[in-house]
């Protein structure tokens, strides 16, 4: 476990991944790293002056319960004493980084939080150099300080200026949304000029109450108090009130790959906030859900991409046309032969044999064609193949002596060839390529694969796939496949091939599953070019994505699963692909509306046909 002046993340640290059924998507895996080093820097001020620090509110919670970040958390927050605080502010102007921003109402004009922060920078920022100091996150992350101020032991003192507190944090709060405005804004400050005994300036009024608030909280010494609390939510929510004793001393509690620092009494520090902490509540957030979406959504509408995954755009996006089948493209194939044949016989018998030449070159191309993928795919072509092998022997034949009956023994030799290919794609299941990628991975692809398997008719075929892990500054590393693990799976083993023998643009598959759905637009994993999904469709009648994971759907409006999950949906291969196949209905009715908010709702039928569950795969197991 590595110490916060050593943080040390491993390469699937960063991948996407699901905790406890909520899908935690690579990007805030990007920013929780970001953040933690963020709160390093804050550690290594804290520690040159005896500071202290603690992990505070959610982010307690997560070290407790969790090991590490709540699932559905995107923040980190610490909490100081008061006179820490207030040091850590006084050394922090000068010691932070470069780039880096101290934010209170008191040391920021434009801060507008009754708390402080420390920030990274003040704007997204997407060079190799910003991303790599801050592990592959562009966004500005920060870390919340929460100060703890004595609360006086005389209860109607303490009375009085909670009121007063909360009434300095109501009307702030009212200015700024807008809510309280005019004369009412007005009496509300000439109230707390006269509560306070103040003069506040009407021209900078929000930082004005803001500062207001950080004094009303300082105004009770030690020898007053025996308890402390996050003024911010004990004014006005009677909330985060503890005895001095829980913050006495510090304990260091594991947190994803390093240490965080907990009061040493954190359990009654969470029974007092939380009641039965133990119990988890899936879904909650007090922001609006990722923290950093607002600054994704400035960045896109300038640029027109989001920094650091896929961007759907609407404007250039069309639906998919329905895709020929390879049997049809062969059908097709034979129809262009017979008007050849037709073209020919008109040359031939108004004496233009050299036109012809390239015809019959094109003539014995098409066929050969059809037969190296009849031979790719199907063990049992050989009729077929000798049958199209004969009507190039013929075409050389003819070439040099055409005649009437010439152009009836052609089609002939194709009707033959037609019926036998027809019948050989007719008596065969399908022929479907597995691309499973990491081995973690495999679990959410085996159901379908064991469904194409369970049809005897079927030709499978598994090729694990090499996949690169990025560095943080966007940068690819070693490739690796996991491979091992799928050779000794009894599962695929006796499935298992490799390109070089398996000719995938010969041999068109009817269906190709995969998994990796980025297409080289994440920060965390990719595959080779041609393995994207884009590419592949190319070489497939149905290009089936089967995502690599199956989060809990989201169980109200409310769940911030909705946001967390929308990254998962807006990825390359959904849109790419021809089939989405996901682990439960509720998970694809999620797919289908939030795929309808994106496209527009006249494409609501387009996405139910697209979207299908685990349990549905009768369309990639029989023809």
């Amino acid at each position: 476990m590595n110490t916060l002046d050593n943080l040390i993340f491993p390469n699937e640290f960063f991948l996407d991944e699901v905790r406890g059924g909520f899908f935690v998507s690579e990007t805030m895996k990007h920013f929780w790293a970001a953040q933690l080093k963020v709160l390093s820097e804050i550690d290594r001020i804290c520690r040159a002056h005896d500071i202290n620090w603690y992990a505070d509110c959610g982010t307690l919670l997560g070290t407790v319960r969790h090991k590490g970040f709540i699932p559905w958390d995107d923040d980190i927050d610490i909490a100081m004493l008061r006179e820490d605080y207030e040091a850590f502010r006084h050394y922090a102007k000068n010691e932070l980084p470069q780039g880096y921003y101290l934010l209170s109402a008191m040391d920021n004009d434009e801060f507008r939080l009754p708390f402080g922060r420390v920030a990274n920078s003040h704007a997204v920022r997407t060079n190799k150099e910003f991303l790599r100091e801050n592990y592959g996150c562009a966004f500005v992350a920060g870390v919340d300080i929460f100060p703890l101020d004595r609360v006086y032991t005389d209860s109607q003192k303490e009375e009085e200026r909670k009121r007063r507190a909360a009434y300095v944090l109501d009307t702030f709060k009212g200015a700024e949304s807008g809510k309280l405005s005019g004369n009412s804004l007005q009496e509300a400050v000439e109230r707390i000029e006269n509560d306070n005994g103040i003069q506040i300036d009407r021209n900078d009024l929000d930082r004005q109450l803001l500062i207001l608030f950080d004094d009303i909280c300082k105004e009770c010494t030690d020898e007053m108090a025996d308890e402390i609390a996050s003024m911010y939510e004990w004014a006005p929510e009677n909330k985060a009130k503890y005895p001095k004793a829980f913050y006495e001393s510090f304990v260091d509690l594991p947190f994803e790959s390093t240490l965080l620092r907990v009061p040493a009494k954190y359990e009654e520090v969470l029974e007092t906030y939380y009641g039965d902490y133990r119990t988890v509540v899936k879904g909650t957030a007090v922001h609006d859900y990722p923290v950093y979406r607002a600054q994704e959504t400035e960045f896109r509408e300038k640029t027109g991409v989001n920094p650091g995954r896929f961007s759907f755009a609407k404007s250039t996006w069309k639906p998919a046309d329905k895709r020929k089948t390879i049997k049809d493209t062969h059908n097709e194939m034979y129809d262009l032969l017979e008007g050849l044949h037709e073209k020919i016989d008109v040359l031939e018998r108004a004496g233009r044999h050299e036109e012809c030449i390239s015809l019959y070159g094109t003539c014995q191309n098409a066929a050969v064609s059809i037969g190296e993928t009849l031979e790719a795919r199907f063990k049992n072509a050989m009729d077929v193949i000798s049958s199209l092998e004969q009507y190039c022997e013929t075409i050389y034949e003819v070439s040099c002596l055409w005649n009437s009956e010439t152009i009836l023994c052609l089609n002939e030799h194709i009707k033959m060839a037609r019926q036998k290919t027809n019948d050989l794609y007719d008596s065969n299941g399908k022929d479907i390529l597995f691309l499973p990628c990491r081995a973690k991975w495999w679990n959410t692809m085996r159901d379908v694969f064991a469904a194409a398997v369970s049809n005897p008719r079927n030709t499978i075929s598994v090729i694990p796939i090499p996949y690169f892990y990025f560095d943080c500054a966007g940068d690819i590393q070693n490739g690796r496949t996991d491979s091992e693990f799928f050779a000794g799976n009894n599962e695929v083993r006796g499935y298992l091939t490799g390109f070089t023998d398996y000719k995938l643009e010969k041999r068109h598959p009817d269906v190709i599953v995969i998994q990796v759905p980025y297409d080289g637009y994440g920060r965390a994993l990719t595959t080779s070019n041609m393995l994207f999904s884009k590419e592949l469709r190319k070489y497939t009648d149905e290009l089936c994505y089967v995502p690599c994971f199956d989060p809990e759907p989201p169980f109200s409006s409310l769940d911030v699963a909705n946001a967390a999950l929308s990254d998962l949906v807006e990825q390359s291969a959904v849109f790419s692909a021809d089939r989405v196949i996901v682990g439960s209905s509720g998970l694809r009715t999620y797919y289908i509306d939030k795929l309808v908010q994106l496209t527009g709702e006249n494409n609501k039928e387009y996405w139910d046909d697209r979207i299908r569950v685990k349990d549905d795969v009768s369309w990639c197991i029989q023809h």
